[in-house]
């Protein structure tokens, strides 16, 4: 008798006794886990032949980069007059923005580390920058060196409430701290870019869904004062942030520390690895991607032309940007002077009336004590 397993597709023939029945069985199992190694080290060359050719990210960041292969998946790369070349995530809700959906780790010595939740969520949020643009919504700036950090972010905290925001694609890290100050970091990142939470959800993985709305940005902003620190260690960013020991010293609560390890296979991360209190993650810096993209970058493209130009116009506008500031604060200056000018012009002529009238009400005391004293002798003189 022929059988057919529809769910094996093997055709066994029954004859003889059972001892060839289970002789066919044996075969058949040993058949199908040929298949099925056959299959799985097919797999596996796909994956190893979709590695090693480049994707379009290839034109625009470093292969060596860890989640490069995954900016192809889960977006599409753009060209922005101001940026050059940007990534547009495309696997994302409509209003979503980064640093939102995943939770922060206090990380000792390196600061607050992001960990995102999203296939995707290394490279964006541990390299380049973030920025708001009308046409895409959010994206994300490779910069052009990429260096590693626990995160990108500005910080304020107060009245109980602890706030982050991406910072933009000017804050260049120049191996010793960024290139902006906190004054430019105030003016460049809009109302609607921050997050807030309450401390007592901060540093839990809970704290996405605690995220205050942002029509309530502009009270909190004024009622918090902006955090952002950065430092360098061995020339590699440490993100200070809010000091833990700050929020424990004003809620009571105690932050878990992390201690950071490199991960032993860098190759296939995607995400930080939690591993007790040690996070994995590959730390590793491209120096001079702004050359490996020239190497990647297909020919015939101005990708790098698009790309010095935003940079050069970015430079401009900051320098625009640092002279009005100058002369915003020389006017105000000007302005602070003259107000105190003219408040001590008030404060003498104050002075000068205050003066006056004691003088006035000295002189009416006198004069009224000599008709009082003239009085008394014209009537000691008629007795």
């Amino acid at each position: 008798m022929d059988f057919v397993d529809p769910r094996r597709a093997v055709a066994v023939r029954f004859v003889g006794g059972r001892g060839h029945y289970e002789h066919v069985i044996q075969a058949v199992m040993e058949a199908r886990q040929s298949v099925w190694i056959a299959t799985a080290n097919l797999k596996e060359l796909m994956v190893e032949d979709h590695r090693a050719a480049p994707g379009v990210a290839s034109r625009y960041v470093s292969p060596e980069m860890t989640g490069a292969e995954e900016l192809d998946r889960y977006g599409r790369w753009e060209q922005s007059p101001d940026y050059g070349a940007l990534w547009v995530p495309t696997a994302v809700a409509v209003d979503w923005a980064p640093y939102r959906t995943g939770h922060w780790s206090n990380v000792k010595p390196w600061g607050w580390t992001w960990i995102d939740d999203q296939p995707w969520g290394y490279a964006p949020f541990h390299y380049g920058r973030w920025a708001y643009e009308s046409r895409y919504g959010w994206v994300w700036v490779p910069d052009d060196n990429l260096v590693w950090a626990p995160s990108w972010c500005a910080w304020r905290y107060g009245d109980d409430y602890v706030g982050w925001a991406p910072l933009p694609p000017e804050a260049d890290w120049g191996g010793s701290g960024l290139s902006v100050n906190v004054s430019f970091v105030d003016r460049s990142i809009g109302r609607s870019e921050w997050c807030f939470a309450p401390v007592r959800t901060f540093g839990t993985q809970s704290v996405r869904y605690s995220i205050l709305p942002p029509t309530r940005n502009v009270t909190l902003l004024a009622r918090t004062t902006n955090y952002t620190r950065y430092e360098a260690r061995g020339s590699m960013p440490v993100a200070r942030g809010v000091p833990p020991e700050l929020l424990t010293r004003d809620t009571g609560r105690r932050f878990q520390r992390y201690s950071l390890a490199d991960a032993s296979s860098p190759a296939r991360m995607t995400r930080p690895a939690i591993r007790g209190r040690t996070i994995e993650v590959n730390r590793a810096t491209i120096v001079g991607a702004q050359r490996e993209r020239a190497r990647f970058a297909p020919s015939g493209s101005n990708a790098q032309d698009m790309r010095q130009r935003g940079n050069q116009r970015r430079q401009d506008q900051g320098m625009g940007q640092n002279r009005g500031t100058i002369q915003r604060d020389q006017r105000r200056d000007v302005q602070r002077r003259q107000n105190q000018d003219a408040e001590m012009r008030r404060q003498q002529q104050s002075d000068m009336r205050r003066q006056q009238q004691q003088s006035d009400m000295r002189r009416r005391g006198q004069d009224r004590r000599q008709y009082q004293d003239q009085q008394q002798q014209d009537r000691q003189f008629q007795r």
